[in-house]
């Protein structure tokens, strides 16, 4: 492993952190879960998908550019992380509703917006079909696609992502207070998946 890589990996959380688990980075393999009927398992009773209706830490912000985006698996959901107009971290299901191809695998030409890299259909923050590349400015593409957007918050420089289905409760409700506080609190974070 050369000294740049083992750095990056580093810099992503040791050991491997959220990156291990990014798009491309995951391999072949994916966590084994296996669903259990004794009771005295204490995962038992848990849906092999997760818990949805939650809200989660994702990853850094600071993970986010400008012209990449980035995708992540989480709870077997396939995620796109992207920057919007307004700068705040967003997420879209990582499926282009065209043609299905990962939007991760895009680009983001203009600041705030998400392009599949097979068509060009281009994507905002809430998953509105803004632009379709390869056909032009009279493409009936542009208003009748929809990415399903799913919720975001940045507090202390992490993005937590609401997983669920329906609105999204108070991120309070999920959130240790300490991410709440002023300035003086200092929350410090490395990422680990958890089987």
């Amino acid at each position: 492993m050369s000294l740049i890589r083992a750095w990056k990996t580093f810099w992503g959380g040791y050991p491997g952190g959220w990156k291990q688990y990014a798009r491309g980075m995951q391999g072949e393999r994916t966590p084994p879960f296996v669903p259990t009927d004794s009771p005295t398992d204490s995962r038992y009773g848990i849906p092999p998908k997760g818990l949805r209706e939650y809200w989660y830490p994702a990853l850094p912000a600071k993970a986010v550019g400008w012209k990449k985006p980035v995708g992540l698996r989480m709870l077997e959901t396939d995620l796109v992380f992207f920057r919007g107009e307004d700068g705040e971290v967003r997420a879209l299901w990582d499926y282009c509703p065209h043609r299905g191809v990962y939007l991760s695998w895009g680009d983001c030409f203009w600041k705030g917006f998400i392009s599949c890299p097979y068509h060009g259909a281009t994507f905002d923050g809430q998953g509105e079909c803004v632009e379709f590349i390869t056909e032009g400015p009279d493409s009936k593409m542009v208003g009748e696609l929809k990415a399903r957007p799913y919720p975001t918050r940045t507090l202390k420089g992490i993005v937590f992502v609401w997983m669920g289905q329906g609105e999204p409760v108070p991120i309070e409700e999920d959130v240790p207070p300490e991410f709440f506080e002023g300035g003086e609190t200092v929350v410090l974070h490395t990422f680990r998946y958890w089987p």
